[in-house]
């Protein structure tokens, strides 16, 4: 899987950890006609302190 930052969170720590973190993640591929196939999606990450 292939991950990349499109606006950056203006911290290159937290760009890391988000790259990172979905590197761990697993997606089911995306399917044509039953055959998984190359695909892109978004995804929007936020970051908040508590």
């Amino acid at each position: 899987m292939d991950t990349k930052i499109e606006v950056s969170s203006g911290h290159s720590v937290l760009d890391l950890a988000t790259v990172n973190g979905f590197s761990q993640c697993e997606f089911t591929a995306a399917k044509k006609n039953d055959v998984a196939v190359d695909s892109w999606t978004k995804v929007k990450y936020i970051w908040q302190t508590e």
